[in-house]
């Protein structure tokens, strides 16, 4: 098969910023590539080296990728934020005489959602994997950042007074007061349902959406999926070159985490853990950018350690230090409060043979269910308090958490499983046809 990737940003990374969905990529492409396929990518550049919407074609790693600069300099109406004439012309210059067997899909942050549109246009079947919650919510996580608690429903109402602060020119606020004029009373509203309605009616027309979780999948049912043509595909990780040989046993004497630290990652439920520990012989090392969370830079004020405790912020790490931060961790904690979609981090640390607490929630419930780690009520410091008291008291407990890493999955099945679903897609899309 032909087939074209397409996602919002991908290696080589702008200041290491490259996350799961672009390492999945990477290993997915690679792994496809192995199987027989010639694959592409298509994706969006931001930075000042090239002018804006300027094509640059790359090899990276073996693969061919056209970036596509956007740093949304020309926005002038909030819908060129997910619905760019500019990218949509660019990405038909890049399809100009390939015929593609497929597209798929990743993200489209500083793309468009009407790149689906593109392709069916063209006849080509398109595949959409669903990362995060981009396409529910802007912000990416339903994750509101003044509450700071999941948005379990979508009320657009509260959308507006929410993403409001990222666009103020683009996206106005609703009226207080009722008025006459339904818009004038909720210009907001009608913004963001207008964004709604071009995001269902772009992946309507989608033949196949892949969620890396049964918690994602239903959510995006919840949303309006059609669940005949929506499946779950668990992530693969490149399991032969990150795996390592069992650890010797020695006592717990580093607690991790590793990631962005921000508050839907759940860091400050870590310390207020470690603090209840009360061990001052054991270090909690918190590897990742304090980075400001939408206008919010007191996060770090919140982390400060109890008086005796060694709490230490280690700042930002390039992902080729991974492995030797993981080597030196005796435990690693993922304490998320938003619905993680899939946890690349707790299998990283599954595959180094650190054992894994994750907050039971979202995508990471899979990993507790898999018995890849060890799971704890979201958001509860006692909770996750006892899990490590449990760990570091129990060596045996310990010694087997540390040996899970045979449980997570490889990315040459993954590929498999994905390359079975673009085939009934063709299939499906031929007996049609």
């Amino acid at each position: 098969m032909r087939l074209i990737q397409v996602i919002s940003e991908y290696f080589p990374p702008i200041d290491d910023s490259c996350g799961g969905t672009q390492v999945h990529l990477r290993d997915l492409a690679r792994a496809l590539q192995e199987r027989g396929h010639e694959v592409e990518a298509f994706t969006a550049l931001r930075g000042n080296e090239f002018d804006e919407y300027t094509m640059t074609p790359l090899r990276w790693e073996g693969l061919d990728v056209m970036r596509v600069t956007n740093n949304f300099q020309d926005v002038e109406r909030f819908e060129m934020l997910y619905a760019s004439p500019q990218m949509e012309a660019r990405f038909r210059a890049f399809l100009w005489g390939k015929q593609p067997d497929l597209v798929h899909f990743h993200h489209f942050t500083r793309l468009s959602t009407t790149l689906i549109d593109v392709c069916v246009e063209l006849g080509i079947p398109v595949v959409l994997t669903l990362h995060d919650y981009w396409l529910q919510c802007l912000r990416g996580q339903r994750y509101h950042p003044i509450d700071q608690e999941v948005c379990d429903v979508l009320d657009r109402s509260r959308c507006v007074k929410c993403l409001h602060p990222l666009w103020p020119t683009l996206l106005p606020l609703d009226a207080d007061e009722e008025q006459a004029d339904p818009y004038d009373a909720r210009p907001g509203w009608y913004t963001l349902r207008r964004w709604e309605e071009q995001v269902r009616a772009s992946v309507a027309k989608c033949a196949l959406t892949i969620s890396p979780a049964p918690f994602h999948r239903e959510r995006f049912i919840e949303w309006g999926l059609d669940p005949e043509r929506s499946v779950v595909v668990e992530h693969g990780l490149d399991t032969q070159a990150l795996r390592v040989p069992p650890r010797e046993p020695r006592p717990v004497a580093n607690i991790g985490y590793v990631g962005n630290v921000i508050p839907p990652k759940g860091v400050h439920v870590l310390v207020d853990a470690f603090h209840k520990l009360g061990r001052d012989d054991i270090t909690l090392s918190i590897h990742g950018n304090c980075l400001p969370f939408h206008g919010r830079t007191d996060y770090a004020e919140r982390l400060k350690p109890a008086e005796g405790l060694d709490v230490r912020m280690l700042g930002a790490y390039a992902t080729a230090d991974l492995p030797g931060i993981l080597a030196e961790l005796d435990i690693l904690v993922v304490p998320s409060i938003w619905w993680e979609t899939f946890g690349l981090t707790a299998r990283e640390g599954a595959l180094a043979g650190v054992p894994v607490v994750v907050s039971d929630i979202g995508g990471l419930h899979d990993a507790v269910e898999k018995g890849t780690a060890l799971g704890f009520r979201p958001g509860d410091a006692d909770d996750l308090a006892r899990v490590l008291r449990r760990l570091i008291e129990d060596d045996a407990l310990r010694a087997e958490m540390g040996a899970r890493g045979h449980l997570v999955r490889d990315i040459a099945e993954c590929a498999a499983e994905t390359e079975a679903h673009y085939e009934a897609v063709l299939a499906r899309v031929g007996a049609h046809g």
